[in-house]
């Protein structure tokens, strides 16, 4: 804005969206630390962990953490090691949203549902998950394939694992169509992804999407950011969109 009408935006408007965005920048670098953090402490358990949208997206779809705003931390947990991720966080001190018995705690976790804490200064909160929706949804997705297909990501001087491009590209998309597509952000998201990566293989993307069930979700996500955000239609979907 300050860009393209500098001159016929008011002052006082100005002003507030530049306060805004200095917020937004504290606190995207502070949940960036906190990502990290966890990461460490997961590895030094020996439980994998993968962060998903947050810093990471920012990184990767903006290529600026503080470009994005969100408000906490999703970390993707390999299934055999989700029940103890859960007990070890609850053991560190994060308080748990839903206070769930054993016996509960595994039912739960078994119907695929995340698990969420606030975090230590109660500001954030962290959702440890094996995949994107419970297990009742249509979508059939394989938590495996996060794991077999990673790219790095560089994150306040660090280099971290993060989902492949085309794997968050369709997990943003049938998370937005899950969710009734309730945020714009959801939307520019995907057009950000896209504009970042020119040499998506569109066809691989269609495959993995079709075995999960997605392919509808992603043509909607993909229409929705050309209508919205301008994000260009990959030429193999034009007809289709």
């Amino acid at each position: 804005l300050r860009q393209a009408a500098a001159s016929v935006a008011p002052t006082g408007v100005m002003n507030q969206l530049r306060d805004c965005h200095a917020a937004n920048a504290a606190r995207s670098i502070h949940l960036a630390r906190e990502t990290l953090s966890l990461v460490d402490l997961f590895n030094s358990e020996g439980i994998r962990v993968l962060p998903f949208k947050g810093a990471v997206l920012a990184a990767m779809a903006y290529g600026d953490i503080t470009r994005r705003q969100y408000d906490d931390i999703d970390l993707l947990v390999r299934p055999e090691d989700l029940l103890r991720a859960v007990r070890f966080t609850r053991a560190r001190g994060y308080r748990a949203q839903l206070d769930l018995t054993e016996t509960e705690l595994e039912a739960y976790l078994e119907a695929g549902w995340d698990y969420s804490f606030t975090g230590p200064s109660e500001d954030y909160w962290v959702e440890l998950d094996t995949s994107i929706g419970p297990n009742f949804f249509a979508y059939r997705i394989d938590p495996l394939d996060f794991w077999k297909d990673m790219e790095t990501v560089e994150v306040e001087g660090r280099t971290v694992p993060g989902m492949s491009a085309p794997l968050q590209l369709i997990l943003l998309c049938m998370h937005g169509a899950g969710h009734a597509w309730g945020r714009l952000q959801w939307v520019a998201d995907i057009a950000a992804l896209i504009g970042s990566r020119p040499g998506l293989d569109w066809d691989d993307i269609r495959r993995t999407a079709e075995r999960y069930r997605g392919w509808r979700a992603v043509l909607l996500g993909i229409a929705l950011a050309n209508r919205f955000a301008g994000a260009a239609i990959p030429a193999p979907m034009e007809l289709e969109i």
